[in-house]
């Protein structure tokens, strides 16, 4: 006869009608203590949840349109204290210079070459400074482009008058609350930071010239970041500068400033080399021609004083102030055709962008956006107060569990014997 064990022993297991979970009467449910749906009723089961939810919130509609109606509030007060801001953008299409055309003997230089009697293996064989098109928006933010644009003027006309950027986003941005309070709690940080030890300078390097920038200097540059963007399109190459400024009009302008100095700080990075060779060639092109003109001159007045004299130191003579023509005229022909060289290939590697969409003038603001502010303020209402109803129930009976485990805690300290002292 076998001996029963807890291995072999079977499970009486009931069905719960309410609630269709299965449970085990040994082990209690499920045999460790968890109730487990039957398969057919899980959806069932699900659906009922989900009812129950939602009547629980419809109960509760009230306290949901106080929340809606709180952030509604909100939502408004955050538009009455922010700023109007315009955006203005602009469209370019950079040309992309490869390796091959950046070369000697390319382009204008190989097809006017032979007319002006130039070759493409010169003096002039070193390639341009080409900047990659992935970095153009850097260059944008960069501190030469934002401290030559807050230099640059722009007429506001809430002013009437002609001021420079500077001065504009130091004195006459109009009021935002927010912004307000951001800049107090930045001074404020700052003042006790340098409380003792004054105001510092900031040092910033622009090429060969050391600039000196005060605290708020530094600061006005460093909003620009927030203003001024540029995004590369990297399958079209397309770049798009955009200026976000308080006014419409002097966002317009400020864009437009804005891409002109991108475009010839770019220009001037490429050409630096080649302008430096092609001033130097200038220069030493003028020295050559007035060599040669005087060489001209002497040895024609010479010929004229001297046109019946067979004389041999005449004829010596002559022939010293031929040679030296001869060296002249040759310095300076060489010089002409490497300075046309120069010239040719200054304008080939000169980069050109091409303006897809010009800059605008916005008619609307772009910020804050009313409408979508007060849709997403009530949204975000809804679903904390959604959430506040759904979730209270489980609060309430945590702090009620936790609450009865402290009155438990302390009714078995006061009930538990004390231990005699042994004297």
């Amino acid at each position: 006869m076998p001996v029963k064990g807890p291995f072999n022993q079977k499970k009486a297991t009931r069905v719960d009608e309410r609630t269709h979970y299965s449970y085990d009467d040994d082990l209690g449910p499920d045999g460790d203590g968890s109730a487990t749906p039957l398969p057919g009723m899980r959806t069932e089961v699900q659906d009922i949840r989900l009812y129950a939810a939602l009547q629980h919130l419809w109960v509760g509609r009230r306290l949901l349109v106080r929340f809606a109606l709180v952030f509604f509030v909100l939502g408004i007060l955050f538009i009455l204290g922010s700023r109007r801001e315009y955006e203005s953008e602009a469209s370019l299409l950079p040309e992309k210079m490869d390796e091959s055309a950046l070369g000697a003997g390319k382009g204008l230089l190989k097809e006017f070459g032979s007319l002006l009697g130039v070759g493409g293996e010169d003096v002039l064989d070193q390639k341009g400074g080409a900047l990659p098109v992935e970095i153009y928006p850097d260059i944008l933010k960069s501190m030469p482009v934002k401290l030559a644009l807050l230099d640059q003027e722009i007429f506001v006309p809430s002013l009437g008058e002609t001021v420079t950027l500077y001065v504009y986003m130091d004195e006459h941005l109009p009021f935002s609350l927010w912004a307000a309070l951001a800049d107090a709690a930045g001074d404020a940080m700052l003042f006790v930071r340098d409380l003792f030890g004054g105001e510092p300078v900031y040092t910033v390097a622009l090429g060969e010239e050391i600039v000196h920038l005060s605290r708020r200097q530094l600061k006005i540059a460093e909003s620009l970041d927030d203003r001024l963007d540029g995004e590369l399109d990297k399958k079209t190459d397309v770049l798009t500068v955009t200026v976000e400024m308080p006014d419409a009009l002097v966002a317009a302008q400020t864009a437009e400033f804005a891409v002109e100095k991108l475009t010839r700080y770019i220009t001037d990075y490429r050409l630096k080399k080649l302008t430096t060779d092609l001033e130097f060639l200038e220069g030493r092109h003028a020295e050559s021609q007035e060599r040669f003109n005087g060489a001209l001159e002497a040895l024609a007045r010479f010929r004229d004083r001297n046109r019946n004299i067979v004389q041999n130191q005449a004829r010596t003579e002559e022939q010293r102030l031929q040679a030296e023509f001869d060296l002249a005229f040759s310095m300076y022909s060489t010089l002409g055709k490497t300075l046309e060289e120069a010239r040719l290939k200054v304008q080939e590697q000169t980069p050109v962008f091409q303006v897809l969409e010009p800059v605008q003038v916005p008619l609307r603001k772009s910020f804050p956006q009313t409408k979508l502010t007060l849709v997403l303020a009530l949204l975000l209402g809804l679903i904390v107060g959604a959430a506040y109803l759904l979730l209270r129930p489980d609060f309430v009976r945590l702090r009620q569990s936790l609450r009865h485990a402290d009155r438990t805690t302390d009714r078995t300290s006061a009930v538990a014997p004390q231990t005699p002292v042994s004297s």
